[in-house]
């Protein structure tokens, strides 16, 4: 081991030979001193040059949280200017909407108006800087779809906000800081309960249900004495299978293999075996059989983004039952005797319903009473009144009452929620009522209506 106090092998030399000042005769570095303020100037001084500042640049204040710009937009403070978007379009708020909910949109169903355009009915989306639409992914979803006008703060990415779909909306700025209520943003409905009572919103609820079933009754006697009532049937029901997605298709399809043709050559057979041939036929003329040709032009089946449940092939199927097990004799005579004979909704709905073999069902409890409020009751009611018998009519659409809800509507989500009794449970709860809220939907919430109509 070496000996730390033997004297190194290399030659150091000493500070003297290295012209380095010692430690001690070193001069210390100088501190920088804060600057002093100048003193005032007395008669007679000159006072100093001011500091040239410009190359100085300072940062803009933040802006407001969006809830703030929500807030504004509620209220209508959008500052005393007139509004003018991006691009240099006047526009004119006739409606802000109503509050979209955490998902989607922030405000649903306003009514704005560009210039001399005609009034436009959509959502509006709220930014405090307009370059989040994309950031946060709306620029991709389909949802963001029917947003008419962007309302940010700073309109950094220019005139237009483009949507999924290749549609776009205008932007619209405002200035940040005019304020707004603290208070919760909520429909005028919320307190509707208040105001009413439980039993003043049902009745309102119970009008629109009526409304809307009479509405769908009249039409269906337009095409009852047009295309015969079995076949006026028989299109309703696969309508109503199709839902929105594919409700245009299973019409077109309806049209393309009339009742006539798919049901022909079946007397005799079981109700299996005509609900198997109507399901060949039908599968084929609709292109989901795998066949290479179709005898009609390829129907617009809008497949994906759907439940697997809710597949045309699984619809397809579900109808063919259904009209199989309603003719008896035929489809027109077997769904009368259903609508004016059924002793419950429940026995109603168990008419409708389609088991399937293995998984969910072809037609669950749900879309059955779909079909019961959108194609049989309404068409049973439009058959009574047109062989002159108004009572049975009633008696028909009053089904609509005693059945419960079919599935839960996104659109009409505001008002199961704001539409409460004092122990918090919905009052939307029958089929019937819920035809009602679909009414308050489509002929208030979706056209500016929000504050003046029944329950506001």
């Amino acid at each position: 081991m070496q000996d730390d106090t033997a004297p190194r092998s290399r030659n150091v030399e000493p500070p003297e030979s290295r012209n380095v000042e010692p430690p001690a005769n070193r001069p210390r570095p100088t501190r920088p001193r804060p600057p002093v303020a100048p003193r005032p100037a007395t008669a007679g001084s000159a006072l100093p040059p001011a500091p040239n500042t410009q190359h100085l640049s300072s940062s803009p204040p933040p802006l407001p949280p969006e809830s703030a710009l929500a807030r504004q937009w509620m209220a209508q403070r959008l500052g005393d200017a007139p509004l003018t978007t991006a691009d240099g379009m006047p526009v004119r708020i006739s409606t802000p909407g109503r509050p979209g909910g955490r998902a989607g949109p922030d405000f649903r169903d306003a009514v704005v108006q560009f210039g001399d355009e005609p009034p436009l009915t959509g959502d509006v989306e709220l930014h405090r800087d307009a370059r989040d639409f994309v950031r946060h992914g709306h620029a991709a979803d389909p949802a963001y779809d029917r947003v008419v006008l962007h309302v940010a703060f700073t309109a950094n990415d220019g005139e237009i906000t483009t949507l999924a779909s290749g549609g776009h909306a205008r932007v619209l700025t405002v200035p940040a800081g005019e304020g707004g209520s603290s208070l919760p943003l909520r429909e005028p409905c919320t307190a509707a309960t208040g105001r009413l009572g439980a039993t003043g919103v049902r009745v309102v609820l119970r009008e629109g249900g009526v409304w809307r079933l009479r509405r769908k009754t009249d039409a269906l006697q337009s095409v009852i004495e047009r295309d015969g009532a079995g076949q006026a049937l028989y299109a309703a029901l696969a309508v109503a299978l199709g839902q929105t997605a594919n409700a245009s298709a299973f019409a077109l399809l309806a049209e393309h293999v009339p009742l006539a043709t798919v049901a022909a050559g079946t007397t005799g057979f079981t109700e299996h075996e005509v609900a198997g041939a109507i399901e060949r036929r039908l599968l084929h003329a609709a292109g989901l059989d795998g066949a290479l040709l179709t005898p009609a032009p390829a129907l617009p089946w809008v497949i994906g983004g759907q439940r697997p449940a809710a597949h045309p092939a699984r619809r397809i199927a579900a109808l063919a039952r259904i009209v199989a097990r309603l003719s008896r004799p035929d489809l027109a005579t077997g769904a009368w005797g259903a609508a004016t004979g059924a002793a419950t909704p429940r026995a109603l709905i168990a008419l409708l319903t389609v088991a399937a073999i293995e998984g969910p069902a072809l037609c669950g409890r749900a879309r059955a009473v779909e079909l019961a409020v959108n194609a049989l009751i309404p068409w049973a009611a439009a058959r009574a009144t047109l062989g002159g018998d108004e009572d049975v009519a009633g008696t028909i659409m009053a089904l609509a009452g005693d059945l419960p809800v079919a599935e839960r509507y996104g659109s009409v989500a505001h008002l199961e929620r704001n539409l409460r009794d004092s122990r918090g449970r919905t009052l939307i709860s029958s089929a019937l009522l819920q035809q009602g809220s679909l009414a308050l939907l489509r002929e208030w919430c979706r056209r500016g209506g929000c504050g003046r109509c029944p329950l506001s």
